[in-house]
């Protein structure tokens, strides 16, 4: 109350205290008893009681130390205690560096009801050293005060507090290594090691770890390793599956930057795949190949693997090829390709090869094995009936056998000379049966003809070769009759003889006289004039060069010059 009368004119206060027991509305009369003529005052006081109806904790929000570029996240809890459920007309940052960011409250988690609870997830991630500040700022439905002013108890504040340090900060490109590779085999890729902060950055270590850590190597960089800010170091990591499948592991960087320990991890998986060839391990031919002839067998390779492989095919062996293209298409897996052989042999008995099959890293070897057979042909050449020169004798047969396993037709023959093949040169002659060949003898010389019989044209092989010996003795004609002496004249026998190509002929004259030499054929036929002149009595020689004639049997005649005496021999030309 005031604590003297109040002049004219002039005013005091009285002060009223309004202490609620409970929230709502309260009212009570204040009356002010004096002795003004307008004597008591009433006045109508109003209060409304309030409980507070929302906390934030913690408040200030305060974050360590973070590096520049890094982040770091804290829950704001609202928590109402009052009686009456809260609604958010509002969350938003009043003041904030660019630094902080929150999720903002919307739709039913605006509402509060009773002794419930909301969270508020803010992130600090600096992008400057030093100090850093926010204001975040909630508006509710709570009523102003019944104060007059009356005041505004609907708002609330936090204080968010951070510090950027600057750190450097370990990133690792590239994607996990998800790529297919063969087993046993190296496959790499190249990442990158980065420091994405502001100050440099050491790597210390870096381990791999995992199921099949032991496939992967690391490569290209040798630790500790020093990243400066914004730069970065490429590596490259390697792996070598050991079996089918995925084969992972992961590589676990280790590293400080200004104190502060930094990690980065990358993920490896690679799928092992196999490289996988197949084959029977024999190809069958027939027991028995004719010499000459041909036959082929099917090899089925099979792509037991994963990976789709062309097949390369390489023989080895005697008598064998391979009919069409030596290298496959790509084969898929569990496909399967064909390469055919062929075995051709080219004498009896059994001939062994391989048929090396490769593809990538895989190979198999298939094992050949045939067997070559051939017509074995021998035959009995009996002595052909003497014949004189130029004439033709009567046909005889020679018998042939072929002790072999293949069958043999003779062809026509070659080589037969005076001997001249009339029937069965197109006649097969089983395995293990007999025919016959028909000849006749046309002698071209007198004495012994000889010749062999071979067969170019045959069909199938005979080993060793088929050949027939023939035989025959030619007689002279009656026309060329020999004399050594007459008259005193004689014509010694040539000497050598036979001979190849020179002989020397003596003779001796009883008197001087005109004489001729003369060298001829079985059929008289004049084929060559040594000498035609005089000479004087007694012994003489001439040396004969038979270069230019063919082997055979020659006469050589001494004839005067008259004709009155003519003496003849025989020599045999053996080249």
């Amino acid at each position: 109350l005031p604590s003297a009368p109040i002049a004219p004119g002039q005013w005091d206060t009285i002060t009223v205290s309004y202490s609620p027991t409970m929230e709502g509305l309260h009212t009570a009369y204040l009356n002010i008893i004096s002795n003004a003529d307008n004597g008591t005052q009433v006045i109508l006081l109003k209060g409304t009681g309030i409980l507070p109806r929302l906390t934030l904790t913690p408040s200030p929000l305060k974050f360590d130390s973070v590096g520049i570029g890094d982040s770091s996240c804290k829950y704001l809890t609202l928590y109402n205690p009052g009686s009456d459920t809260i609604a958010l007309s509002n969350n938003y940052f009043a003041s904030s560096d660019a630094d902080f960011s929150f999720t903002k409250l919307i739709g039913d988690d605006t509402l509060i009801a009773p002794d419930h609870s909301k969270q508020i997830l803010v992130c600090f991630r600096p992008i400057r050293n030093g100090a850093r500040e926010a204001r975040l700022r909630f508006t509710t439905n709570i009523p102003r005060t019944f104060d007059s002013p009356r005041q505004d108890t609907s708002s609330f504040i936090v204080n968010i507090q951070g510090t950027g340090v600057p750190f450097g900060r370990l990133a690792v490109s590239g994607r996990p290594m998800v790529d297919s590779g063969e087993i046993g085999k190296s496959i790499c890729r190249t990442d990158t090691l980065w420091n994405m902060g502001t100050i440099d950055l050491t790597i210390t270590s870096a381990m791999l770890t995992g199921a099949n850590a032991a496939e992967y190597t690391v490569s290209g960089v040798t630790f500790p390793l020093t990243i400066g800010p914004g730069s970065f170091v490429v590596f490259n990591v390697c792996a070598v599956p050991g079996a089918r499948g995925d084969r992972n592991a992961q590589l676990n960087l280790l590293g400080t930057s200004n104190g502060r320990p930094t990690t980065a991890m990358l993920s490896l998986d690679v799928f092992g795949q196999l490289v996988c060839v197949s084959s029977t391990p024999n190809a069958a031919f027939t027991a028995k190949t004719c010499v000459g002839m041909t036959d082929t067998a099917s090899v089925e390779v099979t792509n037991c693997g994963d990976i789709a492989t062309a097949y390369n095919a390489v023989l080895t062996g005697t008598g064998y090829m391979i009919i069409g293209p030596a290298t496959s298409s790509n084969v898929g897996a569990t496909g399967k390709t064909t390469f055919k052989v062929a075995f051709t042999p080219t004498t009896r008995g059994t001939s062994n090869g391989t048929l090396d099959i490769t593809g990538g890293t895989a190979s198999t070897q298939v094992t050949l094995s045939g067997t070559g057979t051939a017509a074995m042909i021998t035959g009995t050449a009996p002595q052909a009936a003497d014949t004189k020169v130029g004439e033709t004798s009567a046909a005889f047969d020679v018998p042939v056998k072929n002790d072999g396993e293949c069958d043999w037709v003779p062809g026509p023959p070659a080589n037969g000379g005076a001997f001249t093949c009339t029937g069965g040169s197109n006649t097969s002659i089983p395995a293990g049966g007999t025919g016959k060949l028909t000849f006749t003898f046309t002698p071209t010389q007198v004495g012994a003809n000889t010749a062999t019989i071979t067969f170019p044209a045959q069909i199938g092989t005979s080993l060793p070769p088929a050949s027939i010996t023939l035989n025959g003795t030619g007689l002279a004609k009656a026309s060329v009759r020999t004399l050594s002496e007459a008259q005193g004249f004689s014509l010694a026998q040539n000497y050598p003889n036979p001979f190849n190509p020179t002989t020397e002929i003596r003779f001796t004259l009883p008197h001087d006289a005109k004489v001729k030499l003369e060298i001829m054929d079985v059929t008289g036929q004049i084929v060559r004039t040594v000498f035609n002149e005089r000479y004087s009595v007694g012994s003489h020689s001439t040396v004969v060069d038979a270069s230019t004639l063919a082997s055979g049997t020659y006469y050589y005649t001494l004839t005067t010059n008259d004709g009155s005496i003519r003496l003849t021999r025989q020599m045999v030309l053996v080249k």
